[in-house]
């Protein structure tokens, strides 16, 4: 058996190996046994057993495993057992980043119709600005935000290739001048999605201290969630509201009774990324780049993503759509043919990338931290498990 490590509390980490139908197990105490209390002579396990400072804990499982006479004897920190669900394919990845961006259309989509719907800043709860059942009837997605970029992907004949093409201003197949104009929040249809900000049309606002690409902060702690937008000319003028997602908190009131509340965390924005990189360009392999106000206080980070879709029990915490990965600070340079893309933080000006970039290195080290156990680093040539 492995020594105790120096955790001050039992840990106990559950992973479902859904490729091979096996769920491992690992602790910072001892496991003695794997058991149904409910019916003794069952094969199914459903708890386990921990001797940890001396003392026997029982932990439930996160999920139920095969079990014989063999599991009801055992001293170890660490076993695999076989799930009684078994092997599972691996999920959509367009359902995985519709699962990790709960702010997009088809998760939205359901819950409409609603009595209402708000949109309040993240930080500190406070309302920005609702709808009710008469002004909002569906959401429409617009252009991921670098889609310039992946025309090479698809289109054959950028307009960017002629520039007497985009010169007239009468065409209207001119993609890159005349459609991007259409693509705002109107009166009728008063909110676009984007894979990484909202674009919100008010019903009200103080138009006398705003100017096209103004910070737009929350009233109450200050906290910068987005840009104000100005169209039209000077005489004849209206705005809209590009809000960063990560910053928001959308609430859909059912009735006038339950709330559904939608929420965008750092991570999931990270793994959307990742995600994205994989269906698009197979990459397992990814570098997240500082903004370029910390790239000499912070290293560039290599993640190796290894399966997507993972579930992970964490005592008694359970979370699914989880990216297996590892990661190093290390410059791998001898990385074999493995396609690295680099992902790159673009919401806003660089006050913003800055502290985005911040506080999603504050989310990877605690979900580095929830995994980590001191006699199980399960480092590999530098690199370090994570499920983000």
């Amino acid at each position: 058996m492995g020594k105790a490590d120096k955790d001050t509390e039992l840990k106990v980490i559950q992973v479902y190996l859904r490729n091979i139908g096996v769920v491992h197990i690992q602790t910072n105490g001892a496991i003695k046994k794997i058991y149904n209390p409910s019916d003794a002579f069952s094969g199914i396990g459903t708890h386990i057993d921990i001797e940890y400072k001396e003392q026997i804990k029982t932990e439930k499982l996160h999920f139920n495993v095969s079990i014989d006479d063999t599991y009801l004897e055992l001293d170890t920190f660490e076993i695999r057992c076989k799930t009684i669900s078994g092997r599972q394919m691996a999920p959509d990845i367009l359902e995985e980043r519709f699962v990790r961006d709960p702010m997009h259309t088809s998760a939205l989509s359901r819950q409409l119709p609603c009595f209402s719907m708000s949109i309040s800043c993240k930080a500190c709860k406070t309302l920005i600005i609702s709808y009710d059942n008469t002004e909002i009837k569906r959401f429409i997605d617009i252009p991921e935000s670098n889609w310039e970029e992946y025309m090479d992907l698809w289109h054959c004949h950028k307009p960017t290739d002629n520039q007497t093409y985009n010169d007239e201003v009468n065409n209207v197949y001119n993609l890159l001048q005349n459609n991007r104009n259409l693509i705002i929040p109107k009166v009728d249809l008063p909110i676009l999605l984007s894979d990484i900000s909202l674009l919100v049309y008010p019903k009200t606002m103080n138009l006398e201290r705003c100017v096209a690409n103004d910070d737009f902060a929350c009233k109450q702690c200050g906290n910068k969630i987005g840009k104000v937008r100005i169209t039209g000319n000077q005489d004849d003028y209206d705005s809209y509201l590009e809000l960063y997602k990560p910053e928001l908190s959308l609430a859909f009131n059912h009735d006038n009774k339950n709330v559904d509340i939608f929420e965008v965390s750092p991570l999931d924005w990270l793994a959307n990324e990742m995600l994205y990189c994989t269906s698009m360009y197979g990459s397992r392999m990814f570098k997240l780049i500082p903004p370029s106000g910390l790239k000499k206080k912070f290293d560039v980070i290599y993640i190796w993503c290894l399966d997507h879709g993972i579930s992970i029990g964490i005592n008694e915490s359970k979370f699914d759509n989880l990216l297996k990965a590892m990661y190093t600070k290390q410059n791998i340079l001898n990385h074999g043919t493995q396609n690295v893309q680099d992902i790159e933080i673009n919401y806003g000006d660089d006050e913003y990338n800055t502290k985005f970039y911040l506080n999603l290195i504050e989310e990877l080290e605690k979900s580095e931290n929830k995994v980590s156990l001191n006699t199980l680093k399960n480092e590999l040539n530098g690199w370090l498990p994570l499920y983000i």
